[in-house]
């Protein structure tokens, strides 16, 4: 007796034999090609995820590397700034330094002037007072000249 239900393939030669059952060899035969299709689907499958996880971690090392480098671009640009305000910094000190030491020099100046001043009206003063004297002998000396005149 022949069973419809039964497919043709497994059947030797593709046609249905007269047999109701399969032989042994071919149930063997069946699950030899099911556990083949079965290992090769479970190896696809395997090697299409270990394909998928491997192109994650490129992606995402890909990832890392540009958000390094944009770190490092980052770190290089804040690099440079730093050195433009510390190169700025610098300069204002240097100017500082150099407006502290012209007040400095200037407030030299300023006292060198001053004490001149003063040494020239102390001499004046005493130019002054020795011409006062002076003169008051000479008009003691004419008073005394123009008494013993008399």
């Amino acid at each position: 007796e022949v069973r419809p239900s039964m497919p043709r393939s497994l059947s030797p030669g593709g046609r249905l034999m007269g047999r109701s059952t399969v032989s042994s060899y071919g149930r063997w035969k069946i699950e030899q090609q099911n556990q083949t299709a079965a290992t090769q689907a479970r190896e696809r499958r395997e090697a299409l995820r270990r394909e998928r996880q491997t192109q994650l971690v490129a992606e995402f090392e890909n990832g890392r590397l540009r958000c390094f480098e944009a770190y490092q671009q980052r770190e290089a640009t804040a690099e440079k700034r730093r050195q433009l305000f510390r190169s700025k910094n610098e300069q204002m000190a240097e100017g500082k330094a150099q407006t502290q030491s012209l007040i400095s020099q200037k407030r030299t100046q300023r006292r060198q002037w001053a004490q001149d001043a003063s040494n020239r009206a102390e001499e004046n003063s005493r130019q002054a007072q020795a011409a006062r004297v002076t003169s008051t002998r000479q008009g003691v000396a004419t008073a005394n000249g123009a008494k013993a005149a008399d």
